[in-house]
């Protein structure tokens, strides 16, 4: 920081050695890193904070640094996800979003409900049940019953919880997910198989964060799969259209599982962490049809689901959505009535 200040602000060091140790394997791989990256990947994970990094020559000391931490490997369960989406840095242009501030004053003297001291044993008994994807911050109500004894969720997963039971992914909108530890890639092929968008999500997500982000996960596999996913999907809604069941009888053969391939897509995408949209986009297209993102944009029942294929549309150029996000603006500006479902 040059010029004195009267206030400085610090994270855990630990954290962000992770942070950045994460990304040294996950995005720059072999690269040089350089002082700018250093000083951009905490941007990426922490949004809404403007972060500089100060030294002579913060690349060579965490080079350096690097070298030393070859023999000993953090042990901590923690991910973030920002080392982890390499189609994430790409995006061209990105919405501006507000985050809510999860974290509470968790002074004891001030919190009603939190006087009970509590163990690190009762925070790991809590957060081993949640369902997967969950926000372990709401699900254990972490900054009232025990940020008080335990310090930050995230604090105390860095320092305290090496434990493999509880493997969760740091996003950069604040959330603390739980992943699967467990998962295989052929778990997501049969996810994908049964036609289950959550789990289909899950076994994505946790495939991306336990095999070290993007750059290593399986991608021509998983498109394959993704391939075979969609085949399925489309033939069943021929068979069940074939003993009767009268969905949208005026369509026939493939074209009757469309809509339902489109809309498995697109929740799939809806239960992933943002930063990883692009990537799970062009994994799910890749086994779809080329009217693909006309007939995704046509499942939307969400206002979140429209916003959401309109970034995908700048960020990977897709022109269905960037037009329908030109709609959108006019229609907004003129006062008419958007309706979702439709481009028009």
């Amino acid at each position: 920081m040059s010029g004195n200040s009267l206030l400085e602000v610090s994270m855990l060091g630990k954290q962000l050695m992770m942070l950045l140790s994460q990304a040294a394997s996950s995005l720059w791989g072999n690269d040089a890193v350089t002082s700018n990256d250093i000083s951009l990947l905490p941007k990426r994970q922490f949004l809404t904070i403007d972060f500089q990094v100060g030294g002579n020559n913060p690349s060579k000391d965490f080079s350096k640094y690097l070298m030393e931490q070859e023999k000993s490997q953090f042990s901590s369960c923690v991910l973030f996800s920002a080392a982890l989406s390499r189609s994430w840095h790409k995006v061209k242009t990105r919405f501006l979003r507000t985050q809510g501030n999860t974290k509470l004053n968790t002074d004891s003297g001030h919190i009603s409900g939190a006087r009970v001291s509590v163990s690190a044993k009762d925070a790991v008994d809590c957060l081993i049940r949640p369902p997967m994807l969950s926000d372990l911050l709401l699900w254990s109500h972490w900054d009232l019953l025990f940020a008080p004894s335990l310090g930050p969720l995230v604090d105390w997963l860095v320092s305290e919880a090496n434990t493999k039971e509880l493997p969760c992914l740091v996003t950069t909108d604040g959330k603390i997910i739980q992943i699967d530890p467990t998962v295989t890639v052929n778990d997501f092929l049969v996810a994908a198989l049964q036609g289950s968008s959550f789990q289909t999500a899950v076994k994505l997500l946790s495939l991306l964060s336990l095999s070290g982000g993007e750059k290593q996960v399986p991608l021509s596999l998983l498109k394959c799969h993704v391939h075979q996913a969609i085949q399925v999907i489309l033939k069943n809604s021929v068979d069940s259209l074939e003993t009767g069941n009268d969905w949208d009888v005026e369509l026939g053969g493939q074209d009757k599982g469309i809509p339902v391939a489109s809309r498995f897509i697109l929740e799939c995408l809806g239960y992933l962490p943002s930063e990883f949209w692009s990537f799970a986009a062009e994994l799910f297209l890749s086994g779809f049809t080329r009217e693909g993102p006309a007939a995704i944009l046509l499942q939307c029942t969400l206002l979140g689901q429209r916003m959401m294929l309109h970034e995908l549309g700048f960020s990977l150029d897709i022109e269905e959505w960037i037009e329908d996000y030109h709609v959108f603006i006019s229609s907004a500006a003129d006062g008419f009535p958007f309706h979702l479902g439709s481009q028009t």
